[in-house]
C-alpha cells in the first residue's frame, strides 16, 4: 500500500517536473537534452522510472546518461557534486537540474522519514548507501553552480534552472 502512494505521489511529482521543465527551457525539435541519472527500468506499470524519456516528445534529441556510471563521479561528496555540475553547465546553454530536498521529512529513495537527517555515522550503518544520501537544502544547491541559478522549492523536490 505505502509503495502504492509512493509511486502516485512520485509520478505527480515528475508530471509538475515535466511542466515546468517546458515552461522555462521551451525545448524545441532542434533542442538537445541530455538527461542524467536514468535506470534502465521500463516506464509504465507504476514505475516512474524512464519517465522523462518516455514523454519527451523528440526522442531522437534526447541522450540519457544512467546514473551508475556517474555514482564514482559524485559520491565524493559536494566536491565531487560540485566539479560534475561544473562540467553539466560548461557543456550546456541552459540546465534543468532536479534533487531530492533535504527538509522534506520523507527521505524520497527509502521511503523512511527523518533518516537523511542523522548524522552520517549512524545514517551509513542503517543504510546500504548511507554514505551517498545526503540530499541538498535549496542553498546548498545553489552554492554548486558557477552562476546564479533560480532555484525552485517543490515540496518534496528542488529543481535549479540556470543560468538564471
Amino acid at each position: 500500500m505505502l509503495r502504492t502512494v509512493a509511486s502516485r505521489v512520485s509520478m505527480r511529482s515528475r508530471e509538475r517536473k515535466l511542466q515546468l521543465f517546458f515552461e522555462l527551457i521551451e525545448p524545441g525539435p532542434e533542442t538537445t537534452v541530455v538527461d542524467v541519472g536514468v535506470t534502465n527500468a521500463p516506464f509504465g506499470g507504476g514505475s516512474t522510472d524512464n519517465f522523462f524519456e518516455a514523454l519527451y516528445p523528440w526522442p531522437e534529441r534526447l541522450t540519457g546518461v544512467g546514473h551508475t556510471e556517474l555514482e564514482r563521479q559524485v559520491a565524493g561528496g559536494r566536491g565531487g557534486q560540485r566539479a560534475f555540475v561544473h562540467e553539466l553547465c560548461r557543456v550546456s546553454r541552459r540546465v534543468f537540474v532536479t534533487t531530492p530536498n533535504r527538509w522534506f521529512p520523507i527521505e524520497v529513495h527509502t521511503l523512511l522519514p527523518l533518516v537523511h537527517w542523522l548524522p552520517a555515522g549512524p545514517r551509513r550503518r542503517l543504510l546500504p548507501f548511507g554514505d551517498v544520501l545526503d540530499p541538498l537544502s535549496a542553498k546548498d544547491l545553489a552554492a554548486l553552480f558557477p552562476y546564479r541559478v533560480r532555484v525552485i522549492n517543490t515540496g518534496m523536490t528542488l529543481i535549479a534552472v540556470g543560468p538564471a
